[in-house]
């Protein structure tokens, strides 16, 4: 069902965003594959990329990170 799980930070990493507000984003569903372990969110690192590649979630003031700066924990 879902592959590799990461941390909201992760996401913020690629993103620009604030790790916590990736995590209340994903608990709001804005993120698919956003997953609730606990109160913990955890994304499915397939879905995270396939959505920033479609051109969702970039924050406006961060530049696009090429693939060859993919952070290794989403590899």
């Amino acid at each position: 069902m879902f592959g590799k799980l990461i941390k909201p930070k992760a996401v913020a990493d690629l993103t620009g965003f604030h790790p916590r507000t990736v995590s209340d984003m994903g608990k709001r569903g804005d993120i698919p594959g956003a997953v609730l372990i606990g109160r913990h969110v955890r994304f499915d690192a397939n879905s995270v990329l396939d959505f920033i590649g479609r051109g969702g979630l970039l924050k406006k003031a961060a530049e696009p990170k090429s693939a060859n700066e993919v952070p290794a924990t989403l590899l």
